[in-house]
């Protein structure tokens, strides 16, 4: 493998199954509740957070309009990203490209 190809097999092909990075539980989100309602947990939310696995590390969060970003620097200088989009299987699929090389498409991720 080249170091490009290396390193996409290491980090995404990686994040499929994962671990949290501190410890066994994780806090999704923090979510500030009146008394008088209860919060609306979306989908996908127990997917935010930071996580480690035995290649790499990443993040999932959600962008200004809701959408849920996969984020993970790599090595060499690489920062991989994409929006996860639900299928109708249940998976989160998102394409990912590379923002280091002006957003060029790297490959598809699935969690």
């Amino acid at each position: 493998f080249s170091r490009w190809q290396h390193c996409w097999r290491r980090s995404i092909m990686g994040g499929i199954c994962c671990t949290e990075e501190e410890g066994t539980s994780q806090v999704v989100q923090s979510i500030s509740v009146d008394s008088d309602e209860k919060a609306a947990v979306a989908p996908g939310d127990q997917l935010i957070g930071h996580w480690k696995n035995s290649v790499g590390k990443y993040s999932i969060s959600r962008d200004a309009s809701g959408k849920l970003v996969f984020l993970e620097d790599c090595q060499p200088p690489m920062v991989l990203t994409g929006t996860l989009q639900r299928q109708d299987d249940g998976w989160w699929e998102a394409e990912i490209s590379d923002r280091s090389q002006g957003g060029a498409a790297f490959g598809f991720l699935r969690l």
